[in-house]
């Protein structure tokens, strides 16, 4: 039986590292290189919670932690609970568990199983009522890679059942519903046997169960979303697929005109960053370049700065806000460690 040389196999495999897929495992094996998770990695950074760092908008109030390592996870907030919806363990495998955490406690158990496992998806909640939609359902790419399909996650009964299909599969894309729409926005999908990033939109009506074709971003990218105000703001993001490149852009949507406008940029390049919102202020979580820093955007004059954070530097993390803490779930260290942590932050007074 003939071997694959293993120059091979990192040629192959050095194709996919910048699009977040762990690939180090497959590596350990076709090599002496160390697998994830051994202690030559990178540790996780050790933070004790109430410390307070000079110059920080927020103040680390707990780490909590969840029953499985996660990156590119879903999180939405529901009354008494945080809901992380499947994401990645260190070896990439898409996973369809489910699990809360009562926020009074921090404590976590597990919750569901969704139809399908999934990572760097889009979830919003609608009356008691979590969708699910798209994502990537595999570790290593086919053309099968991207998942159109849309679960309902019925919080008072814990059925699952599916929606109408995304009309074009996506993941890393904008998810965001205003009066009963969800917006899915940007993203990358699949075009003939290329992954690509695109600028497309596509909107489902909660109401009808039907998909229209939405206003398009202005430029392709892999984007996060956030709704302010009744507008969908994406700020940062990638460019490229293969070659991504972080951009400090900030576009808004106004549903009502089905206009898209661009605000004042970043004051630096963001992406594979989580998204908040509280009150007048973005936060922004994490960066393409592992960073123990925030970056905050005003809404009210549309500035924004960097400023230290007393936060564990990961990547693909998802990010929630209740009752005035900011909870930032999971992540990976720059594909060394995948987290089970969720950092838990509240505003410093004065902010």
């Amino acid at each position: 039986m003939s071997t694959i040389p293993a120059s091979n196999i990192r040629d192959f495999l050095h194709r996919w590292t910048r699009c977040g897929i762990s690939v180090l495992l497959v590596l350990a094996a076709c090599s002496p290189a160390t697998a994830l998770g051994q202690p030559e990695q990178r540790a996780a950074h050790k933070t004790d919670p109430g410390e307070v760092i000079a110059g920080a908008p927020l103040i680390k109030v707990a780490d909590y932690h969840m029953r499985e390592e996660r990156f590119g996870a879903a999180a939405v907030a529901d009354r008494d609970y945080l809901y992380v919806i499947g994401g990645s363990n260190h070896e990439g495998t898409p996973l369809d568990s489910i699990e809360r955490i009562d926020f009074h406690t921090g404590k976590s158990e597990a919750y569901g199983q969704l139809r399908t496992g999934r990572r760097w998806h889009g979830a919003v909640l609608h009356e008691r009522k979590i969708y699910v939609l798209g994502g990537f359902n595999r570790i290593i790419p086919t053309p099968n890679y991207f998942e159109s399909s849309v679960e309902i996650i019925d919080l008072a009964s814990r059925k699952i059942t599916l929606a109408t299909e995304m009309p074009v599969a996506r993941a890393h894309f904008g998810c965001a519903l205003v009066d009963g729409k969800i917006y899915a926005i940007g993203g990358v999908i699949q075009r003939g046997t290329n992954r690509i990033n695109t600028e497309t939109t596509d909107v489902y009506d909660i109401a009808t169960d039907k998909w229209t074709t939405g206003i398009p971003l202005p430029a392709p990218r892999q984007v996060v979303a956030a709704v302010v105000d009744g507008s969908i703001i994406v700020p940062g993001g990638y460019t490229g697929y293969f070659d991504q490149t972080a951009v400090a852009d900030v576009e808004l949507f106004n549903p009502k005109e089905k206009t898209w406008r661009s605000l004042p940029p970043l004051c630096q390049p963001v992406a594979a960053h989580a998204l908040a919102v509280l009150d007048h202020r973005l936060y922004l979580f994490g960066n393409d370049v592992p960073s123990e820093q925030v970056v905050t955007y005003d809404l009210q004059n549309n500035q924004s700065e960097s400023r230290p954070l007393q936060f564990t530097p990961v990547r693909y993390s998802a990010a929630a806000v209740h009752d005035g803490r900011f909870y930032v779930v999971g992540g990976d260290l720059r594909g060394h460690t995948v987290l089970d942590n969720i950092q838990v932050y509240e505003l410093r007074k004065g902010q």
